[in-house]
């Protein structure tokens, strides 16, 4: 971790990542309504990746079952 990077502790849910599929099968924020951002901390390349690949963990059981 860098020195100024924010801990790599994640939700493991979809609900505590505050994301849900709409009715079309979109995954949305619940508060937004707002598709993924990718970029949610500018400069934290690392930080973005990481939390992508968690909330992607979550994607891969909601889509087994």
């Amino acid at each position: 971790m860098k020195k100024d990077e924010p801990p790599l502790n994640f939700p493991t849910t979809l609900e505590e990542f505050e994301y849900a599929f709409n009715e079309k099968g979109q995954l949305r924020h619940v508060k937004t309504g707002e598709a993924f951002v990718f970029n949610a901390r500018e400069d934290l390349h690392r930080w973005n990746q990481k939390r992508y690949e968690a909330l992607g963990e979550m994607k891969k059981h909601v889509f087994s079952r």
